[in-house]
């Protein structure tokens, strides 16, 4: 059967003993995934310093913050900022390539 031979992915939290977060680490075989959720349609730069360190503590070059606004862009230095909603419509895989 299909599903059976469906590896589901680790859902972690990520979280440094200083205080420093990443509301959900995705473990897909030997990839990491580090997503930030936000609720707002703004996001400030400066809520994302547990993201960049925990790509930087973990070595990925990626990095994704989910927000509540309407513009998909680069932050830079490997973050990727995305609406929810394409989430939602599945148009966003997070780099699994998968549906």
């Amino acid at each position: 059967m299909a599903s059976e031979r469906i590896v589901r992915p680790g859902l972690f939290h990520w979280r440094t003993s200083t205080g420093s977060e990443v509301d959900l680490l995705v473990q897909d075989g030997r990839r990491l995934l580090p997503i930030e959720i936000k609720l707002g349609a703004a996001v400030d730069p400066r809520a994302l310093a547990g993201l960049r360190q925990c790509m930087k503590d973990l070595g990925l070059k990626r990095g994704w913050v989910v927000y509540g606004g309407d513009e998909r862009r680069e932050l830079g230095s490997g973050v990727l900022l995305v609406p929810w909603r394409e989430v939602v419509a599945r148009r966003e895989d997070f780099g699994l390539g998968r549906s």
